[in-house]
């Protein structure tokens, strides 16, 4: 069933080589998909970008998930390489990590393990001085997870140093770090829910280091968050929320995987991923969901949501937000196909959750616009702050390629 997915896949891999990377060789994030070419930095009006970039919003706008891009296509060009042995993607593979490692490089003037989001490219970057978040750094730990198998013994220790330096970061600081120069992130799984999203970059990335070094400084942190994945209130469809971190996880840990995701778990995972998948109930052939229900109504007005507005914000806290628009917009599913994936490629239900999987992935057919955040026909009817999204492509694009690769390995192997 996959295999009329593939005219998709090519379009997809087509598109992101030729409208994806910047003159120095940097990913974008996102471009305008209705032209195809980099936005039009006139179009992205402060009103469209949050406040914390409002000096510079398409810088922000057109770089803010360059890493999260350039992982996932790392990615899907490396599980391409194992699928069909053929070097060329295992060469473009090493163009976009040579161009994530000049990045990092740039980043050290910051510290030792500092990884720059690269807003603006190299020449703008330091105006923003942003740390990757986790959200970031996931999908780049397992492109290089699965990349570093694949190149001398000399770039896998340049790999292997980076990896390890990169995440020393995040532990010397205790995991607190400053955060869009606007409050402290903490990831404190032993003490409250924070476990959750973080941890599908931090626990592959300890598992992965202590198996490495043997060090108590990530056998103790990784052995606390998975004593809390035991705990009720965590689950597995809120912690790992980009696929590859659940299965690459199973790898490193080997036989200890089941002590803590048990079959329980798994279900659990799923249960909540279809209950999620439920909201997704508008009418037509397409899964979509209205980001706000109550837009549905015919005398529906857009509007600011008070609690979400900058200004009734506390000033020490997310007081950078863009102002939360209630609107029209409907979106795709994103990271429920992910989920399923996770599942497939842990052994759970493979055939089952692959066919889930690819059934939603396969409604995003017409690129590059089947791939906007939200659903771009609904464009006139979001007001101007929504706008951008229902016309950018990029991260979900080459995530979704990821996604038809993934899906096909774990069909393979």
């Amino acid at each position: 069933m996959f295999e009329k997915y593939q005219k998709t896949a090519n379009a997809l891999e087509e598109f992101i080589e030729e409208k994806l990377f910047d003159p120095s060789g940097i990913m974008y994030s996102g471009i305008d998909g209705f032209t195809g070419k980099p936005f039009d930095p006139e179009f992205i009006t402060p009103l469209k970008a949050p406040g914390r970039a409002a000096f510079d919003p398409w810088s922000y706008c057109s770089y803010e998930d360059s890493i999260m891009t350039s992982g996932f296509y790392i990615e899907a060009m490396v599980l391409k390489y194992e699928l069909t042995g053929d070097s060329l993607y295992l060469e473009r593979a090493g163009k976009v990590w040579q161009t994530v490692k000049n990045i990092y490089s740039c980043s050290q003037v910051n510290g030792i393990g500092s990884f720059l989001r690269p807003y603006g490219g190299y020449d703008k970057m330091f105006a923003f001085a942003e740390p990757l978040g986790t959200d970031q750094s996931s999908p780049l730990f397992s492109a290089l997870f699965r990349y570093k198998k694949h190149v001398c013994d000399s770039e896998k220790g340049d790999i292997e140093r980076i990896m390890l330096q990169w995440l020393d970061w995040y532990v010397d600081q205790n995991f607190e770090y400053f955060y869009y120069k606007s409050f402290i992130a903490k990831w404190n799984p032993a003490a409250d829910k924070t476990l959750e999203h973080a941890a599908s970059y931090f626990l592959p990335a300890l598992a992965w280091a202590f198996r490495k070094t043997g060090k108590n400084k990530y056998r103790e942190p990784l052995e606390k968050a998975l004593n809390g994945l035991k705990e009720e209130r965590f689950n597995l469809a809120k912690c790992f929320i980009w696929a590859s971190d659940l299965i690459i996880l199973k790898e490193i840990m080997g036989g200890k995987f089941s002590e803590f995701f048990t079959q329980d778990v798994m279900e659990a995972g799923e249960k909540r991923n279809n209950y999620i998948l439920s909201g997704y109930s508008e009418p037509g052939d397409r899964t979509l969901m209205r980001q706000f229900p109550e837009s549905a109504k015919p005398e529906f007005k857009p509007y600011i949501d008070p609690k979400k507005d900058p200004g009734n914000y506390n000033k020490n806290k997310l007081r950078y937000a863009r102002p939360a628009t209630v609107h029209a917009g409907r979106l795709w599913p994103r990271q429920e196909v992910d989920i399923y994936i996770a599942l497939a490629g842990i052994g759970y239900n493979k055939k089952e959750m692959l066919k889930k999987a690819f059934s939603l992935l396969s409604e995003r057919k017409n690129v590059p616009m089947d791939f906007t955040h939200y659903v771009p026909e609904d464009y006139e009817l979001i007001p101007e702050s929504a706008h951008l999204f229902a016309r950018y492509v990029g991260v979900i694009l080459v995530e979704c390629l990821r996604n038809y690769w993934l899906i096909k390995h774990i069909q393979k192997f």
